[in-house]
C-alpha cells in the first residue's frame, strides 16, 4: 500500500511511503520533531487518493505513538 502524507507544521510539504512501518515511522519522528509547537497537522491519503487521516487505521497509529 503506498501512502502520500501532507505534513503541516506552519510549512506543509508532502512525502509518499511505500508501507505501512515507514508510515508509522515517519508519523512518530512528525510527532517527536514537533511536540513543542502549538500547530501541527498531518493529512494521509491512500492510493485512491482518498483521505484516510480519520480512518481507524490512522488513529491506531496515532494512539500507539502518543502512549510511547
Amino acid at each position: 500500500m503506498k501512502y502520500k502524507v501532507i505534513f503541516d507544521n506552519g510549512k506543509p510539504y508532502e512525502k509518499t511511503f511505500n508501507t505501512d512501518e515507514d508510515l508509522k515511522k515517519a508519523l512518530m519522528l512528525f510527532y517527536i520533531e514537533n511536540k513543542d509547537i502549538n500547530y501541527f497537522d498531518v493529512k494521509v491519503f491512500n492510493e485512491e487518493d482518498e483521505d484516510i487521516s480519520e480512518s481507524q487505521f490512522i488513529e491506531e497509529i496515532i494512539g500507539d505513538i502518543i502512549t510511547e
